[in-house]
């Protein structure tokens, strides 16, 4: 993320986080709870903070998805070119802009995830062909088998996906819960899948997934 809208962003988010997760306490107490004008006065303040947090994070979520079909195809095209060592040099960059809106992404296109995020099951035996579709499939082909000539249908399957969450997001509108979910999962994702190693587990570019996820 540009810095400035980082910067911009961070206690917009902060803030909108501690309106929003007081509201099952606010609920819970509201039989009890009594207004007072120091309450009253904080809701503006509330009501700021979230719009202020998506004012940056909605055209952020946008421009995301919006490039992501073009960030990925420079690296679809080095698969079906057969440029094996240009392909892995291009690989942690194709997957930045989708890394830093992977939660959202099945709120923008149901069904994308699934597709081009797919895993191998726990305890896989790493130097079988997975099986897999998306880019950990042409991870496995690029480290492991180090041969893109089954591959084609592979890329041609991640680029019309990443096309199809490109051209949903322009109708779809982030709520405040939406946005403060996906940051927290994001954080989530940082400390368990990324910096142990899990989230790239043949081309070990974790630090990229890394710098995403929490850019």
């Amino acid at each position: 993320m540009p810095r400035t809208a980082a910067h911009r962003l961070t206690p917009a988010l902060l803030a909108a986080g501690l309106v929003l997760s007081g509201c099952s306490s606010d609920s819970e107490g509201a039989e009890k709870a009594t207004t007072t004008p120091a309450a009253t006065d904080a809701a503006p303040a509330e009501g700021a903070a979230l719009a202020e947090a998506l004012s940056v994070f909605q055209p952020y979520v946008e421009q995301q998805a919006g490039t992501v079909a073009t960030d990925v195809k420079r690296f679809t095209d080095a698969v079906r070119a057969g440029d094996v060592e240009l392909a892995k040099e291009l690989y942690p960059s194709s997957r930045q802009a989708y890394t830093r809106i992977e939660p959202l992404v099945p709120l923008i296109a149901p069904g994308v995830a699934e597709v081009v995020e797919a895993e191998p099951p726990a305890g896989a035996d790493g130097t079988e062909d997975p099986g897999l579709t998306g880019w950990h499939q042409l991870e496995w082909d690029l480290w492991v088998a180090e041969d893109l000539s089954g591959s084609k249908a592979t890329a041609d399957e991640l680029d019309e996906q990443l096309a199809t969450l490109s051209a949903a997001v322009a109708d779809v509108t982030v709520t405040p819960r939406d946005m403060v979910r996906a940051v927290a999962e994001l954080m989530e994702l940082a400390a368990d899948d990324a910096a142990s190693g899990a989230a790239e587990p043949w081309s070990h570019t974790d630090m990229w997934d890394l710098a995403a996820r929490v850019d």
